[in-house]
């Protein structure tokens, strides 16, 4: 068996510099494990293998430098037991330092949390009791120096920024939701949980595109609608002035006839008494040609509705002024009757009180009696959920309360194609 310093220099050299990339290698696996607690004893056992290889490299170092006959060690180790063990040490860094890495690829660690964190979709910041941001990912950086025009530094100057933006903000604000200039659309929430406060900013660009479809939908929705109705009115004027054209050449030919009856009656020296149907019905039609095209005087619909309620022993108070508008007055109206007949017939009121409020581009009826207040929440019914419908359906609103009394509160526009 041929013994190391046996060897030629070449096998020898080549032997050393095997054990000395070992040691390099098992050096390099000790900085990537020195940071993990869990496996110590593992940690220990690659100290020792890089020990025996350093004083094996050394000892046989020592002896490839020595001539002659000496009692340094490892002059007699076998050489093949030197290449073994170079080979061994190697073989064991490498598969280890392989292993380590493919561990720190698959398993959890700080780095890895910390990663995924700032690869999230959505924008998310923890602060502390004081507002002190710890930690908080890239799309929440890109976000806060969005909306507030810098990096944020403390909880309050998000929660001001988002509250009224700033002038140099690169964002818009429509109600809850923050456009940026890039097009997309954000939304942010706080949360606090064990004292830490959690913001949140979800992005809701394809739900913010989709509800603007559905207004631009709705508003044309609408606009099809008033035409409809004005189709509908344009109609009902054409047939109304038909019926009225017919109407009128009826009575001319009525006339014509009635001329010819009485042009007999006075050749012939007959009775005029003979004439007196004939009289009749001139009156009848002249009555009809006065009625100005058919067209019928304008209903005071606030008179019809006062004597409706004297006839209940129902007194009407209004204040105020209604609207002008024909829909809107007749809508107010309607809500006043509606509520006249409850008030007689639920509450035993004598009075009922109108407050008529128009400004705007609405009018408001605040409507009350003298009754029994009601014991509950009215229940709404045909009358009342008759009327609600009605109002929404023109754009309005109405609001009942029953806590210190009966108290209906109806606003309706006072645009006119709106009751086209």
């Amino acid at each position: 068996m041929i013994y190391f310093t046996q060897a030629s220099p070449v096998l020898r050299v080549y032997a050393i510099l095997l054990l000395f990339a070992a040691i390099i290698l098992e050096l390099f696996l000790l900085i990537l494990t020195a940071h993990r607690t869990g496996r110590r004893y593992q940690f220990t056992a690659n100290c020792m293998l890089f020990a025996a290889a350093s004083i094996l490299m050394c000892g046989l170092t020592a002896a490839h430098g020595h001539h002659g006959p000496s009692e340094i060690l490892f002059t007699e180790v076998p050489y093949l037991y030197v290449l073994t063990a170079g080979i061994v040490f190697t073989i064991h860094a490498s598969a280890a330092i392989a292993m380590e890495i493919r561990r720190r690829r698959t398993a959890l660690s700080p780095y890895s949390i910390k990663e995924a964190f700032d690869n999230l979709p959505d924008g998310v910041c923890f602060f502390t009791g004081n507002g002190i941001p710890v930690l908080c990912n890239r799309t929440m950086h890109r976000l806060a120096y969005a909306v507030t025009g810098r990096d944020i530094q403390h909880i309050s100057e998000l929660k001001t920024a988002l509250e009224a933006l700033p002038e140099q903000a690169d964002a818009v604000r429509d109600g809850a939701v923050y456009c940026l200039s890039d097009g997309s659309v954000w939304h942010f929430t706080e949360a606090v949980t064990n004292g830490w406060t959690q913001v949140s900013a979800s992005d809701v660009s394809e739900l913010y595109a989709k509800r603007q479809e559905v207004l631009q939908d709705t508003e044309r929705l609408q606009e099809a609608s008033r035409n409809l109705r004005r189709y509908a009115n344009n109609v009902q004027d054409a047939v109304r002035e038909q019926e009225i054209l017919t109407m009128k050449m009826r009575i001319h030919e009525e006339i014509g006839s009635s001329l010819t009856v009485v042009e007999r009656i006075l050749v012939q020296n007959k009775p005029l008494t003979q004439a007196d149907p004939v009289i009749a019905r001139w009156k009848d039609n002249l009555w009809m040609l006065e009625k100005d095209d058919g067209q019928e005087a304008h209903k005071d619909y606030l008179t019809e509705l006062c004597e409706l309620c004297g006839s209940m022993n129902l007194r009407v108070i209004t204040t105020g002024t209604f609207p002008e508008e024909p829909g809107a007055h007749y809508l107010l109206i309607t809500a006043m009757r509606v509520c006249a007949t409850n008030a007689v017939r639920h509450a035993g009121a004598t009075e009922l009180y109108a407050d008529i409020r128009t400004g705007g581009e609405s009018a408001t009826a605040v409507i009350t009696n003298n009754g029994t207040p009601p014991a509950g929440p009215p229940a709404e019914g045909g009358g009342l959920g008759n009327l609600r419908r009605r109002i929404e359906d023109v754009g309005g609103r109405m609001t009942v309360r029953a806590d210190s009394g009966f108290e209906l509160t109806a606003t309706v526009p006072v645009a006119q194609e709106v009751y086209l």
